[in-house]
């Protein structure tokens, strides 16, 4: 799947203090988060410019910050995974993305996320 062929997706999500949190929440699952109803938003979720892999957690001056990265799943045809930071997302793999790519699964990308204004 090419970058491009990848359009921007609605995804619903909690603001929290700092960022995004608890992608695909709904009405059904938000008090077992212990969220209210009224505090899910819609999110655009669209592939970042930049895809450099950031520095190791210990190393990383931003590590404060949200950098959203996402996991394209290659059957669904969407982002299935989406996380405040890579190494999360990473930690979802038991063997890492990489191998998850090499198989064919799908893809990691690191995304932008913000809120969709009605």
């Amino acid at each position: 799947m090419k970058t491009m062929d990848i359009k921007p997706e609605i995804h619903t999500a909690i603001l929290g203090k700092k960022e995004y949190k608890y992608f695909g929440i709904n009405k059904q699952n938000a008090c077992l988060y212990g969220e209210k109803i009224e505090d899910i938003v819609e999110v655009e979720v669209s592939i970042a410019e930049d895809q450099t892999i950031p520095p190791a957690p210990q190393n990383d001056p931003k590590v404060n910050e949200p950098d959203y990265w996402g996991w394209w799943d290659a059957e669904d045809k969407k982002f299935t995974l989406i996380w405040p930071k890579h190494f999360l997302l990473e930690m979802c793999f038991p063997y890492g993305t990489k191998a998850e790519e090499e198989r064919g699964k799908g893809k990691i990308y690191r995304v932008n996320v913000k809120t969709v204004i009605k």
